[in-house]
């Protein structure tokens, strides 16, 4: 699914330039961005179709939408009712219907989505969260000890901790970086995620303000 999206053709035709195809799961002028990281996503349709056939999905239903031992290929998809996420979703669903897989849309209330995400009876969520390193995004959602939530992937792997670990206690950027970059590397390669876009943001002030900057209190 990752490697059928347009990621371009996204963020110019809904997010009218105000976002970047994201190809990593850290942007790569975040603090220990790897750059390790990159080239293990790439668009390619063709390869995404190839791919679904080898793994069992290569019969079609008459609406075009894949199927293996009668179930259709429709993962139950949750996102938030807020900003332009309604909008992105729907041009993704219309990338995924190209190759034959047919995401159920559910959107949100933010006042339920935290309840409905704890049922665990979904396949996919999406997201958007602010970061200042690549630390600080990889503790967050990898961690094994942040199961179920934040970590709703269910990721579970003694290397990740260990390496998550090694970073929060090294004592130069050098091993930092390092550590951080082994978990940015193996956690891309498992595809966990579907990275899709980095969103410009803006801090807003007057004249009247001297020396305001962003404080990301997330």
């Amino acid at each position: 699914m990752s490697i059928a999206l347009n990621r371009a053709e996204i963020t110019k035709a809904v997010m009218l330039g105000q976002a970047e195809p994201a190809y990593t799961y850290i942007d790569p002028a975040a603090r220990d961005f790897s750059p390790t990281s990159k080239g293990i996503i790439k668009e390619d349709v063709a390869r995404a179709n190839k791919l679904l056939d080898e793994a069992g999905w290569n019969k079609r239903g008459p609406d075009g939408i894949r199927m293996k031992d009668g179930v259709r290929l429709a993962p139950i998809v949750y996102i938030p009712q807020v900003s332009y996420f309604p909008r992105v979703t729907e041009a993704i669903q219309g990338y995924m219907r190209k190759i034959g897989v047919d995401w159920q849309i559910t959107a949100l209330d933010s006042t339920i989505m935290p309840a409905k995400l704890s049922s665990q009876d979904f396949d996919l969520w999406t997201v958007t969260v602010p970061y200042l390193s690549a630390g600080e995004l990889m503790n967050f959602y990898f961690d094994s000890n942040n199961i179920p939530v934040p970590n709703r992937m269910g990721w579970k792997d003694a290397e990740t901790d260990e390496w998550l670990r090694q970073g929060r206690i090294a004592t130069n950027d050098a091993d930092r970086a390092a550590a951080f970059g082994k978990v940015q590397e193996k956690v891309m390669k498992e595809h966990l995620w579907i990275p899709v876009m980095n969103v410009a943001m803006y801090q807003t002030t007057n004249k009247k303000l001297k020396g305001a900057r962003a404080h990301m209190l997330f």
